[in-house]
């Protein structure tokens, strides 16, 4: 009798929980309910989207993390990458915080939920919606020697290296092989679908000798001076081509021709894309992997950086060629030569 006891208080107990969270008065951009917006909002946010329960608002209470319905900040009844964006805008950010991803053959991430606290610490946040003013911290990477075919190298005095980019076109966490090339521009094949396939930028300092800078968003509507360290472009609109930046999930306008000039639409655009992107620092965060020994690993063993995107099914590329362009800036704001690819959705 007393084992039965013991059973029917743990349900019990997960009721009442969850009944506690739900009966919290909703503070927008609040997603770890302690009553108000802090750093803290944002580690929570981001593993309320990777915890299994979908994206629904309504449905913050399930998966394996639970959060308020503050975290929906932009209130539009779904919990996205624009809701980063909103708690953002709401309150006082000033950590950079990281999230780990497990490659796995079934590229999951393996979120390990951190204590409901505004002053917890997280490991691996998407550099994406942390951008810090004055630039980040950087350690040295060590030099690489390899050099694929095919992808552009070091100009004196350039900025960084596109080391590599390419696509992950079936999601198993190799990176693919071209189906053609012409010059510098590789053209890679989709399997078909227009979504679900991860694209990837790789980079390594150039001879200017600078760390590779990490923002992926860097936006002022009324500074378009402001850009992100990753730059990419799409020669036709993704999705439907909704130009609110970040807040398209995945939905892109179109920039042709590639233009990286300091105009509000570029830098609108720039931003609006390479949102999307997460960051891994070393292999073992990298979304592709050893094929054999499944640890994670940079498609180029030169790269520092890896810039990592899934396509949404909202940012859906159009059939046929869609032509990619990319560059990088480094710490010091230098730029390096940019590349190109063309996706094609058969």
């Amino acid at each position: 009798m007393r084992g039965l006891a013991v059973t029917l208080l743990v349900p019990v107990v997960a009721l009442s929980l969850l009944a506690g969270r739900a009966s919290i008065a909703a503070v927008t951009g609040d997603a770890d309910c302690d009553g108000t917006v802090t750093d803290a909002d944002i580690g929570a946010a981001t593993f309320e989207l990777y915890d299994g329960d979908g994206n629904l608002a309504s449905d913050v209470v399930r998966g394996s993390f639970l959060t308020c319905a503050g975290v929906d900040a932009n209130s539009d009844g779904l919990v996205t990458i624009a809701d980063i964006t909103a708690i953002l805008r709401l309150g006082p950010i000033h950590v950079t915080p990281t999230v780990t991803r497990t490659p796995t053959r079934t590229r999951t991430v393996t979120p390990t939920p951190p204590p409901m606290s505004p002053t917890a610490t997280y490991t691996r946040l998407p550099s994406t919606y942390l951008p810090t003013p004055g630039g980040p911290t950087h350690t040295p990477r060590p030099t690489r020697t390899a050099t694929p075919t095919g992808q552009p190298t070091a100009t004196p005095g350039g900025g960084p290296v596109v080391t590599f980019f390419g696509l992950d076109a079936d999601g198993d966490g190799t990176a693919d092989v071209p189906v053609s090339s012409n010059g510098d521009v590789l053209t890679y094949q989709t399997d078909g679908s227009d979504s679900g396939f991860n694209v990837i930028v790789e980079g390594m300092p150039g001879t200017s000798d600078q760390d590779v800078g990490d923002s992926t968003f860097n936006y002022d509507p009324e500074d378009p001076s402001l850009q992100p360290d990753l730059q990419i472009e799409a020669s036709r609109p993704l999705g439907d081509g909704d130009a609110a930046v970040c807040e398209g999930l995945g939905s892109v306008p179109a920039v042709d021709p590639p233009d990286f000039a300091e105009s509000p639409m570029v830098s609108a655009a720039l931003s609006d894309f390479a949102c999307n992107f997460f960051v891994a620092f070393d292999p073992a965060s990298a979304c592709t992997f050893d094929p054999e020994t499944l640890e994670g690993r940079f498609a180029d063993d030169r790269s520092t950086i890896q810039f990592c995107y899934e396509v949404l099914p909202t940012g859906a590329f159009p059939l046929g060629d869609t032509v990619l362009t990319t560059r990088l800036r480094d710490i010091a704001g230098g730029v390096g030569k940019s590349a190109t690819i063309v996706v094609r959705v058969p």
